[in-house]
């Protein structure tokens, strides 16, 4: 048996102080650490909260915002937002073999694809007939929506791993007649399967063009102490240039950041690569390039309990990404003991504004946040939609009805779009105040509004030294293994 490393041990300890004193702070000001703070709610639609399963991505077009369902049988919901004080359900794609993690529209606002896999958590929690896979479809289904009220279906695509087996798909991207896919199977005969592209230039006949694959684990830098990594495709993103190059980003888990030049979309090309310090925990679960095309941020996802953090790379010369810092929200890095499952504090889904000045985070139990990238090498908080904000709503899918879970946040104009797996979709603003402060480069509001944020862990030091902790703690858990 392996002693821990006497600096992993004096970390640990110095961690949990660090909880400690954060717990005993959240405690003495109420179970919600984070308040909302320069952002006030425009509209709120809780209708879609009440359907069973929860929410799931949010994509907004126009007049209209489309949201995918998770354990449940109603597939896609389309939201009328035109009045955003007062969003309304006007369309439903109900499907009852398959959930939906993640939709798309294409650009003319004429069909939405999605993501399918099956209705089901392992055997913590089940939709439908889990005990029977033939039940589940595995792919992903085209609607027609011209008709928001009637959407209609197109055509539907199983897919299939390299052994011929069904493959779910959890995350999807869209460009043009394109559509790029990210399948559930880690590997397959050693062989971790990667993107799939669709041509959907005949929607109600598409067809795949090509397949790509992940680098060998044995190349990643994994010693033979080390447990299997897990090196599967989690999403896609797409980022396109005014000079009509295309870009697909992909985050591998703890293969990192692929990155492939889909100008060309049936021969994608390897670009570059991106790893981290340390690929065993860099949990790369969404990663996107702003639209001006200089910063990349990765989000790590870590269900255990730790906050993780965003990762800045400066992608001016996509070829060569580079480190700019990373960032982790203030307040207590672990979950404190008082707080009940199954609270996550890790970061999701997020998006820039078009000016790429703006990150809004979807940071699921820790609710909406907002950070100025005027200076990316210094992000700052200049607005949040915490916890204590969320609707509790009681008719949906019931497992932890007052807790909020932050899917998604999107921008359209200058209004925030939320997707709250348990209690609807909320449509938010910043205040004049927080664009002003942002703008001006004056946080000193902003820090003492946060400043009861359990004991300001913004100071870089306790982040780089949680940080540094939580690298020897999960290295040291995996080579025990």
């Amino acid at each position: 048996m392996k002693s821990i490393p006497a600096i992993l041990l004096v970390c640990l300890l110095a961690m949990s102080h660090i909880a400690s004193a954060h717990s005993e702070s959240a405690q003495a000001q109420g179970n919600s650490p984070w308040p909302t703070f320069n952002v006030e709610r425009v509209g709120w639609n809780g209708e879609v909260g009440k359907l069973p399963g929860g929410l799931t991505e949010i994509q907004v077009q126009g007049d209209y915002a489309y949201l995918g369902t998770f354990l449940s049988d109603e597939g896609m919901l389309i939201v009328d937002v035109s009045d955003p004080t007062a969003p309304v359900l006007v369309g439903n794609f109900p499907l009852e073999d398959a959930r939906v993690a993640d939709i798309k529209v294409n650009a003319k606002g004429t069909i939405a694809v999605l993501s399918n896999e099956p209705n089901a958590i392992g055997s913590l929690i089940t939709f439908g007939d889990s005990d029977n896979p033939a039940n589940y479809f595995n792919g992903v289904t085209l609607v027609d929506i011209s008709d928001k009220t009637n959407p209609q279906l197109l055509s539907r695509l199983a897919i299939t791993n390299e052994a011929g087996q069904p493959d779910g798909i959890h995350n999807i991207a869209i460009h043009g007649d394109f559509v790029y896919l990210a399948p559930d199977s880690p590997e397959v005969a050693d062989t971790p399967i990667g993107m799939i592209v669709l041509d959907i230039s005949d929607p109600g006949n598409p067809v795949e063009v090509t397949r790509t694959f992940a680098p060998n684990p044995e190349d990643l830098g994994f010693s033979s102490t080390d447990a299997s990594p897990e090196v599967h495709l989690h999403d896609i993103t797409i980022h396109a240039t005014a000079e009509g190059e295309v870009y697909a980003v992909l985050s591998f888990w703890d293969a990192g950041i692929l990155i492939y030049d889909v100008t060309t979309p049936s021969e994608p090309q390897l670009v570059s690569e991106w790893r981290g310090l340390s690929p065993d925990v860099l949990n790369a679960h969404y990663t996107k390039i702003s639209p001006d095309g200089s910063l990349m941020v990765l989000g790590g996802e870590f269900p255990s309990g730790f906050t993780g953090f965003l990762t800045f790379l400066d992608v001016r010369d996509i070829r060569q990404p580079k480190l700019i810092t990373t960032w982790s929200r203030p307040g207590p890095q672990w979950l404190p003991p008082e707080f009940p499952l199954p609270l996550i504090w890790t970061y999701h889904n997020f998006s820039f504004s078009p000016d790429s000045k703006r990150l809004y985070i979807g940071l699921y139990s820790a609710g909406m946040w907002v950070l100025n990238l005027e200076n990316p090498a210094q992000p700052q908080v200049i607005g949040t939609y915490g916890p204590d904000s969320f609707e509790t709503v009681f008719e949906g899918l019931g497992v932890f009805p007052t807790t909020p879970f932050v899917w998604a946040a999107e921008v359209q104009d200058d209004l925030i779009y939320v997707s709250d797996f348990n209690s609807g979709l909320y449509i938010l603003r910043l205040t004049e105040h927080a664009i002003a402060d942002g703008l001006g480069h004056n946080q000193q509001e902003s820090v003492a509004g946060l400043s009861h944020m359990a004991n300001q862990t913004t100071d870089s030091w306790i982040l780089s030294f949680v940080g540094l902790s939580s690298l020897l703690w999960f290295r040291w858990r995996r080579r025990r293994r």
